[in-house]
């Protein structure tokens, strides 16, 4: 059988194949091969003495370079070629792809390398955009006045010391009558801790205000300027067993005088407060259980930072 040049016929497989695939082990071997005149021997040939019907040896020929699988594949001899090879190399493909799977799954039997079919390059997941969702408006009460003064119902209770002139109710037997009461108590003439000093609309006497809502404290008894503007008007939110208390005139109590017994370290502290007889009497139920009683203890109150009546230095 007559080979392409560098090709030798191997006995074994009955086909040309290159000289590195088969060692010649005697001059019969390659018996079957014609003479190769253009051939020159040589004594280094790699491939031992050359048959007795060749004149001349093959040129050693250089071995072609091992090209490695590609990932996931066995590491495979070349098969024997039945053509001469290519004399420009192909280009080396290049590496198939890693995919990671979110999942697991049972993996396919591998395909024969004849057979394996080129991955595709995995997808790209675009990254998830999150939405900010706009909530409606808080219907919400919007968050209270800052509290000035706070007492709980343990260390707090009332009294009461002031009827307005529209009162009808009885003054607890202290008089026979409102007037006499009031004449008693020099209510005609006498100014809250919080009337303006300076003479006009807002320097009223207890008479002119004529309120039950007014709460007196200890903290305005011969008070200085700063603790009339600081307390002076404010609102304060009292309860009684866990329950708010409605101030008798509708609207809110509020801080407008001064209670010297509140202030007494020898009596009572600044935990007490001073209300009308109306006012003491939304508390407990009634006039009459505030006559009764004097003095209640249990009262909770807070004086915060709003102002619901007007203040005049």
């Amino acid at each position: 059988m007559q080979c392409p040049s560098g090709l030798l016929f191997n006995p074994n497989i009955q086909a040309c194949d290159w000289p590195y695939n088969y060692v010649c082990t005697s001059a019969s071997a390659f018996s079957t091969l014609p003479p190769s005149p253009s051939l020159q021997p040589t004594a280094t040939s790699p491939f031992g003495p050359p048959p007795a019907q060749l004149s001349q040896p093959p040129p050693p020929l250089p071995q072609p370079p091992l090209q490695l699988p590609f990932p996931g594949q066995s590491r495979m001899s070349p098969a024997p070629l039945s053509s001469p090879p290519r004399t420009s190399p192909s280009p080396s493909p290049s590496p198939s792809p890693i995919v990671i799977h979110s999942s697991p799954s049972p993996s396919p039997p591998s395909p024969s390398p004849e057979s394996r079919p080129i991955q595709s390059p995995p997808q790209t997941t675009m990254p998830t955009i999150q939405t900010l969702t706009l909530l409606p408006p808080s219907t919400s009460s919007p968050p209270s006045a800052p509290i000035l003064i706070e007492v709980d119902s343990l260390a707090g209770s009332g009294t009461w010391y002031y009827v307005p002139t529209t009162y009808n109710g009885s003054t607890c037997g202290l008089a026979p009558t409102l007037s006499q009461f009031i004449a008693q108590n020099d209510y005609a003439s006498a100014y809250p801790s919080c009337a303006s000093y300076t003479a006009g609309p807002n320097q009223l006497t207890m008479t002119q205000l004529n309120t039950s809502n007014i709460v007196a404290i200890g903290q305005l008894y011969n008070p200085t300027q700063i603790a009339r503007q600081t307390y002076c008007g404010k609102q304060v939110i009292i309860s009684y067993n866990g329950n708010k208390v409605t101030p008798p005139d509708g609207g809110s109590f509020f801080v407008w005088d001064g209670c010297e017994a509140c202030a007494n370290p020898s009596g009572y502290d600044f935990s007490n407060i001073d209300l009308s007889l109306s006012g003491l009497g939304a508390v407990v139920g009634g006039t009459q259980s505030a006559c009764q009683q004097g003095l209640v203890k249990g009262i909770a109150f807070q004086i915060t930072s709003t102002q619901v009546h007007t203040f005049v230095p």
